[in-house]
């Protein structure tokens, strides 16, 4: 069974939850490598709480610099956030579910890092409104002070029997695809199938949230992530080879320069993450990386140039990709805001097309803001779903910076939050910025998830390649034997 590919799931029996388990020890930690404009960083204070929109403190426009356009650093650290390594209070000490009100069913929303997050206020916005359930928090990071400690903690419920109904799968914290792969999430769709409220046509990012034969994730918001160009481009290239991408780069004039920030290894991790994901088989621990089309990444990664950016004090980005001097830059977009924010900068708004691929095929993935998953083994499949569909139905708005609606109706609400936030481009927002993120979105096939330690391994290798230590079949090699290695150290 190839991740990338799966049936729709049925529950599994102990042992195989068991690997399951094991495969997530290694694999917490997603990706981090999207460059998000610098508008989506403002917003990122975001998050707990009940703060409004006049709370939320934008910049009206910021000066750039090297290290606001470059790429986004990866998060090395292994420790969880900083407040989770202090003393631990009575609230982080008590791990035990509480007993929920008189008449209502207690359903265990599991995860890494909860408590500070969004999240929380909106499970206690469902706890006061609903009738029938009550969400309680399991955060396994409180008192511990890694990431391994939470997992162990996470691992030890799972295997005692104390799993949770719902799984928050964090960006930056805890990995969904091990989990899919061994059927330990809920397939949703026949809850939205028996609902009546909400329907598929309802769901924007419909087509890649199936991405893995069912729906195993829903989130109440979205983004894109996809790379910025010139209209030109994007109708050139809506879709786009690896030998068109360094074609165009070989033409390039010497004062132009194709993306901003680039070099061998992040090529790799830009266009191998998602050849990567659909060559892992964590079930079988399994992944075969001597393929025609594997070799051909690497071999365009080491023709691909290296770029700092080309910093420009006198000129933004998104004005030198109109001038002409600059093709393209990865970006992320979260909002509408966005899309203006970049044609406040340059007087137009940009094209936008995905990532070069083997095969040309659409490039752009999906990034779900708040990923959920509802556990195969809960004993209250309707509950969970009255809580996500609460999600669905009731976003963060204060917040709507940090992602489109999932749920269609309420794209225009979002666009009347937007316009109310304090930047200057927020007055030139308009509907067409709301919809050109959801017309991307529709032509999505994948989510950006992959697996970060398997891309470790690599990079690593990669960079023996690019010095010349090792040559292409050497590293091939060595990536196929260390990437298996790994896999079965998951099942040990």
């Amino acid at each position: 069974m190839r991740c990338g590919n799966y049936p729709r799931f049925t529950v599994l029996p102990f042992d195989r939850m068991h690997f399951c388990l094991l495969a997530a020890r290694r694999c917490l930690r997603v990706r981090g490598l999207i460059h998000w404009p610098m508008s989506q960083r403002w917003f990122a204070g975001g998050c707990g709480g009940e703060k409004s929109i006049s709370k939320v403190e934008l910049p009206a426009v910021v000066p750039e610099s090297p290290a606001q356009e470059s790429v986004a650093p990866e998060s090395t650290a292994q420790d969880l956030p900083e407040q989770n390594n202090s003393a631990p209070s009575q609230a982080d000490v008590e791990l035990d579910v509480p007993d929920a009100p008189e008449g209502k069913t207690t359903l265990v929303l599991g995860g890494i890092g909860l408590r500070d997050d969004t999240l929380a206020s909106l499970v206690n916005n469902f706890n006061a409104e609903n009738t029938k359930y009550t969400v309680v928090i399991d955060d396994y990071a409180e008192n511990t002070q890694s990431r391994e400690q939470a997992e162990t903690v996470m691992q030890t419920k799972l295997f005692a029997g104390d799993a949770a109904d719902i799984y928050y799968f964090r960006n930056d914290m805890l990995s969904p695809l091990p989990w899919i792969s061994a059927g330990l999430l809920y397939d949703l769709d026949p809850l939205i199938a028996s609902d009546s409220e909400i329907s598929e046509e309802d769901i924007i990012p419909w087509t890649a949230m199936h991405e893995y034969g069912g729906l195993y994730l829903l989130s109440p918001t979205f983004g894109v992530v996809a790379l910025s160009c010139s209209q030109q481009t994007q109708k050139l290239h809506t879709g786009w080879t690896i030998t068109e991408y360094l074609d165009i780069e070989k033409s390039l004039r010497p004062e132009q320069d194709m993306i901003y920030y680039m070099d061998p290894e992040n090529f790799l991790k830009r266009i191998g993450g998602r050849y990567l994901r659909g060559v892992i088989d964590y079930e079988h621990a399994q992944c075969n990386l001597d393929t025609p089309e594997f070799r051909e990444i690497l071999q365009s990664a080491l023709k691909a140039g290296s770029y700092d950016g080309g910093y420009n004090p006198d000129k933004n980005v998104p004005q030198r990709i109109v001038d002409g001097e600059l093709i393209c830059c990865y970006v992320g977009l979260s909002s509408a805001l966005e899309v203006s924010f970049d044609r406040y900068r340059c007087g137009q708004t940009l094209g936008y097309v995905g990532w070069p691929t083997p095969d040309g095929s659409n490039g752009m993935d999906v990034r779900l803001m708040m990923p959920l998953g509802v556990s195969a083994t809960t004993s209250c499949p309707e509950g969970c779903w009255e809580f996500l569909k609460y999600l669905l139905l009731h976003p963060w708005m204060e917040y709507s910076a940090d992602g489109t609606p999932v749920y269609a109706p309420l794209l225009q609400d979002n666009l009347d939050v937007l316009k109310n936030i304090e930047v200057p481009y927020a007055e030139i927002t308009t509907f067409d910025d709301v919809q050109l993120i959801v017309d991307l979105a529709k032509t999505c096939e994948t989510m950006d998830f992959y697996d970060e330690e398997a891309m470790s391994i690599l990079l690593e290798e990669m960079g023996d390649l690019v010095s010349g230590n090792i040559d292409l079949d050497t590293a091939v090699e060595r990536m196929q034997s260390r990437l298996n290695l790994y896999l079965m150290e998951q099942v040990k």
